[in-house]
C-alpha cells in the first residue's frame, strides 16, 4: 500500500497536450518586422519611382 504514494510522485500526471502552433513565433515576429519596414519604406520608394529627379 505504501507503494502507491511513491508511484504518484515518480510518475507525473499526463498533461493534456496543447496544440502546438505550426509556425515559429520568432519567425512570425521577424516577418512582421520586415513587412512593417517595407510598408514604411514603400511610400518613399513609390515617390522615387514616380518622381525621379
Amino acid at each position: 500500500m505504501g507503494n502507491i504514494w511513491f508511484k504518484k510522485t515518480s510518475e507525473p500526471e499526463p498533461k493534456p497536450e496543447e496544440p502546438k502552433p505550426s509556425f515559429d513565433a520568432k519567425a512570425v515576429a521577424s516577418a512582421l518586422k520586415i513587412i512593417l519596414l517595407l510598408t514604411e519604406m514603400a511610400p518613399r520608394l513609390n515617390h522615387k519611382i514616380l518622381h525621379p529627379r
